[in-house]
């Protein structure tokens, strides 16, 4: 199962967060779960992507695209 969640790419300023989200990456990546995230390595979204790619887990991160070259 794909597990789509977005974070933000700082750590909060609640201290249990960071906690709850490495447990929750250790769940995704141990159960055969895969984590497709918003893609930033800082904060609570690597956090939770590099506790995914430990436990052994998938992940993909989807980061979008702007060109203001393409006008509708």
């Amino acid at each position: 199962m794909n597990i789509t969640v977005y974070l933000g790419a700082n750590l909060g300023n609640d201290p249990a967060l960071p906690q709850a989200v490495q447990q929750l990456g250790r769940w995704i990546g141990e159960s055969g779960n895969a984590l497709v995230y918003g893609g930033s390595k800082s904060g609570l979204m690597g956090l939770l992507a590099d506790s995914v790619l430990a436990a052994g887990g998938r992940v993909t991160g989807v980061e979008p695209f702007h060109s203001t070259a393409e006008r509708f």
